[in-house]
């Protein structure tokens, strides 16, 4: 049946495809200097291409919304790696339903496509662009800022999600929800959690001037969601998240890396790659 949230965005269908096509230009070329059956062709092709999604998660993208701090207290650098059996490489909760969903602040309110503006709310479950347009969607992706990440999300999103006539979802509220629905702790128990103080006032300049909304949305300040909180802190100097987000992001990255005995670095030789393998360019 495959999965119909393949196009619930172009950006992410236009990443999906690329990575396919780079998957088989990278299975071609083996193809061409093997004598291997269809099975090792196509593990050896995954092998590669999900080392190089390693490399740029963490070598391109945590660099981007962890600050360097963060990075070398999880040991997210290059050159860290040693597997350790003990860690579990699974999903936390809180990453999955909060945390990792800070990239919801920087949906943008349109794409520039084929040189037009094109509404956010017309580009969900759309396949329309990716079928006549990839291109010029990839573009946009690329030549278009984000929003910022704040406490702040596109009306597009909050308002106009998945817009059907007038019927339509909003993406914060679902977030807080899900959080409930899987039994998140609040807000201040992740602080707590991850070394940080408990915040004690709806005032507190640990939640930045999103303060007085949060004191009139909740009763008390330990009723405030995980997502909410996350989302009001201001960013750390030189990330893109506040302190309990980084915390929870760095955390899960850290253990998708220490926890996986097939990670890109590792020195053992029937998983790994020798040094000439991961200095080679593809063309």
């Amino acid at each position: 049946m495959g999965d119909d949230r393949v196009h619930v965005f172009p950006g992410l269908t236009a990443l999906h495809t690329l990575f396919v096509r780079f998957h088989n230009h990278i299975a071609d070329r083996l193809d061409a200097n093997n004598d291997w059956d269809a099975e090792t062709l196509f593990q050896e092709t995954r092998k590669i291409v999900i080392a190089i999604m390693q490399k740029i998660t963490y070598e391109e993208f945590l660099p981007e919304i962890l600050d360097k701090r963060i990075r070398n207290y999880f040991r997210l650098n290059r050159g860290y790696y040693r597997y350790n059996k003990n860690i579990n490489p699974s999903i936390y909760n809180a990453f999955a339903t909060a945390a990792f969903r800070f990239g919801h602040s920087l949906i943008p309110d349109f794409l520039v496509i084929n040189k037009k503006e094109v509404k956010t709310r017309d580009l969900f479950n759309n396949p329309e662009f990716m079928f006549n347009s990839m291109k010029s969607v990839v573009k946009g992706i690329l030549s278009n800022p984000t929003e910022l990440r704040d406490r702040f999300v596109t009306k597009e999103a909050t308002d106009h999600l998945f817009q059907n006539n007038d019927i339509s979802f909003d993406l914060v509220a679902l977030n807080i929800q899900r959080g409930r629905d899987h039994g998140l702790p609040p807000y201040n128990d992740f602080r707590e959690r991850c070394g940080l103080p408990r915040v004690k006032s709806f005032y507190s300049k640990e939640l930045g001037r999103n303060r007085r909304g949060l004191r009139w949305l909740y009763h008390d300040i330990d009723d405030v969601d995980l997502f909410t909180g996350g989302l009001s802190e201001p960013n750390l100097p030189g990330a893109s998240l506040g302190p309990t987000f980084s915390c929870l992001v760095g955390l899960q990255f850290h253990d998708l890396k220490y926890g996986d005995s097939f990670w890109f670095e590792t020195d053992d030789p029937s998983r790994g790659f020798t040094e000439g393998m991961l200095t080679y360019k593809f063309d």
